[in-house]
């Protein structure tokens, strides 16, 4: 769930700095001036509660991605106020105010960082000091 809700200036990466893809997608959202930020409420341990995390525990470098926002902005006040009133409600429904434009430049530059993880002679691997590195082979 990627909420395009606002404009596409910033990138909320869930272990951005675990493994090699941190940097991978780090370089290539700031080719198309994106920001990219460590997740936002690190308490409430998201990168072992999403999707790709049956992907970490099978000893696979993964990262959840969705768009960002800077503390105190609008967009965040946007997405306070999805997950107050539309999350898993009634009003989670098709009429959700998406900004097209920062859907397909999300989905860009997602596609682009698979395509280079794909042509990547390496595999994505562990960072040396991540916790997640145990579960590599």
């Amino acid at each position: 769930m990627f909420l395009p809700l606002f404009p596409f200036k910033r990138l909320e990466v869930l272990g951005l700095n675990e493994s090699s893809l941190g940097p991978t997608l780090r370089n290539l959202a700031g080719t198309v001036g994106v920001q990219t930020d460590t997740e936002y409420m690190p308490d409430r341990q998201l990168f072992i509660r999403s999707d790709q995390y049956n992907f970490v525990k099978a000893g696979i470098p993964s990262l959840m991605v969705s768009i960002g926002y800077q503390s105190g902005s609008e967009a965040e006040a946007a997405v306070l106020k999805f997950f107050t009133e539309r999350y898993h409600a009634p009003a989670d429904d098709i009429e959700q105010p998406v900004n097209l434009e920062a859907a397909a430049q999300f989905v860009e530059l997602v596609r682009r960082t698979m395509v280079q993880v794909a042509n990547d002679p390496e595999r994505p691997r562990w960072n040396p000091d991540s916790f997640f590195r145990k579960f590599g082979r």
